[in-house]
Parts: C-alpha cells; sequence; structure tokens
C-alpha cells in the first residue's frame, strides 16, 4: 500500500479508500477475503486509527465491504450478474456463478386488482388475480422481493404446496402458459423501511425497481412482475449481437 500525503487536498481517509476501493475493483481483494488489520493498516499506509476507521466505514456504505464484531473486515461479494434480456434466467445465471438460488412465499392471495392491472390485463370488474410475494435468495442471503400478478382465468388453480416449493415459471409451463416475450423497465429507488427489513438492507438505502410485463402467445400480457432488488445485489448484464457496421 502507498504512503499518503496530509498535504493532499483530498481528505487522508478518502484517499484510502479510493486505494482499497480499487484493489476490490480490480481484484486484489478477492470477495470474502480479509482485510489488513486496522493495525496493519496504520503501519503501512502511516496514518491514523481515525482515518483506517473512516475509511472502512465509507467503504461498508457503499457496499464493499462487511464488518464483523470480533473478525473484521471482508470483502463482501459484488453483485449477481442476471441477464437483462431473459425471461427465466434467475437460476441459471446464480449457478453458473456459483451461487444457490433459492425462495420463500410470503403471501398470497387471490382478489380483485387496481384499475391499472385490471386494464393490463383486460380483466373486467369482476375479474381476479392471483397476487403473489415471494423473496428470492442467493446462498441463503436475500437479494429480490417481488410481487406477482397472474389473471386467475389464465390459471384457474394454484396448488398451494406447489406455489412454496415449485418455481412459479414451472408451474406456469406445466399450465400451458409459455412466454413469448417481455418488456422490463428499471430505475433506481430508496427502499422503505419495510421492504428493508424483508431485505437485511439500511432503511432508505439505494435499490433497484424492475417492473416487468410478460406475454405468451396472444396480446394480453399473461403475468406482472414488480422486484425491488438490494442495491450491492443488483447488475444486469445484455448480450448483444454486434455487427460490423456497428463500429464508425
Amino acid at each position: 500500500m502507498d504512503h499518503f500525503s496530509p498535504d493532499d487536498d483530498t481528505p487522508l481517509y478518502i484517499q484510502v479508500a479510493d486505494e482499497l476501493r480499487h484493489k476490490i475493483l480490480n481484484g486484489e481483494f478477492a470477495a470474502n477475503d480479509p482485510l489488513p488489520s486496522e493495525a496493519e493498516m496504520i503501519n503501512a499506509l502511516d496514518v491514523s486509527r481515525v482515518t483506517v476507521r473512516q475509511a472502512i466505514s465509507l467503504l461498508s456504505e457503499e457496499g464493499l465491504l462487511e464488518r464483523i464484531q470480533g473478525k473484521g473486515s471482508f470483502v463482501k461479494a459484488l453483485a449477481v450478474e442476471q441477464n437483462f434480456l431473459g425471461l427465466r434466467e434467475y437460476r441459471r445465471d446464480l449457478r453458473r456463478q456459483g451461487h444457490e438460488p433459492s425462495f420463500e412465499i410470503l403471501s398470497y392471495e387471490r382478489c380483485k386488482p387496481n384499475a391499472s392491472i385490471r386494464a393490463m390485463f383486460g380483466l373486467d370488474l369482476a375479474g381476479e388475480v392471483h397476487s403473489i410475494e415471494r423473496l428470492k435468495r442467493s446462498d441463503g442471503k436475500p437479494i429480490m422481493l417481488e410481487r406477482l400478478y397472474v389473471p386467475c382465468h389464465l390459471l384457474p388453480t394454484l396448488d398451494q404446496l406447489e406455489l412454496r416449493t415449485q418455481w412459479f415459471g414451472d408451474i406456469l409451463v406445466s399450465s400451458g402458459l409459455n412466454f413469448r416475450h417481455a418488456r422490463k423497465s428499471v430505475q433506481p429507488i430508496v427502499v422503505g423501511n419495510v421492504e428493508a427489513k424483508i431485505l437485511a438492507v439500511r432503511p432508505n438505502s439505494i435499490g433497484l425497481l424492475v417492473d416487468r410485463t410478460t406475454w405468451g402467445s396472444g396480446s394480453t400480457p399473461i403475468v406482472l412482475t414488480r422486484s425491488i432488488i438490494s442495491g450491492d445485489a443488483a447488475k444486469f448484464f445484455i448480450d448483444v449481437k454486434v455487427e460490423q457496421t456497428d463500429y464508425h
């Protein structure tokens, strides 16, 4: 590690945080690796204990470090990549990266939707939907809180045991509802208190709101999904076919 100059206009703890961040992002400190102890960093950087703790605190707030009482600071695993264009990529993407996906059903009800959802599905005033709230995890860690809506006339019965033990996409496909295309939108949000508690993140931290509307063979959607993803778990990618003429 480099030594830092107190004559630099940048606060010393930010200089330290910048170097640690660089080493984390370029892989010198790998996921789940411990950082050097405070004493080692104080000696190596020639800075005070307060400076080291401020730098670690800043990186912890950014989601790069996790402080464990009595053990020190550890590099957090970076966000799990998910294919933004995929329809059923969650399990495959996590397993491809060596993670184990799981889910928990938090609530279920058969209900009449609000006006906007009713219009999206083309339902009349008597139309009902399955409303499902579930929590997705990676290696046991909460990363995504979802609310799903499916018109009841498309899925007349929904076995509660299957709902809690089978991935919902598999239930839909086994019921004859095949996916053809979807539209996704993503926007940053501030995670509220209730959602933060479920996702095990700080209230008012930054997350992503992902809305996905999925169609089958017809012109009317068959599934509407709204997901809140914790900021440190959110990373999407898009595979793009590049033509020679794309480069100018």
